[in-house]
């Protein structure tokens, strides 16, 4: 890994859920979070969370992390 500009990293931290989802809060999931953060950042990443996305929100998120 020697190119300076290693890229982006998005971390989609979905640690609730809509009532129809019929999922439960998810336990641990933050610190999973923070966890990789920090790896990926030490790596060289530009690394970014987005906490509860809808399908569409992360979709979104795809979509424009292809362009960039």
């Amino acid at each position: 890994m020697n190119h300076s500009e290693r890229g982006r990293l998005i971390i989609i931290n979905n640690k609730e859920f809509l009532p129809r989802t019929g999922m439960n809060k998810r336990k641990g999931t933050d610190e999973d979070a923070t966890s990789l953060f920090t790896d990926f950042k030490k790596l060289g990443f530009d690394v970014q969370v987005k906490s509860n996305q809808t399908a569409e929100q992360m979709l979104q998120l795809m979509i424009e992390g292809n362009v960039c």
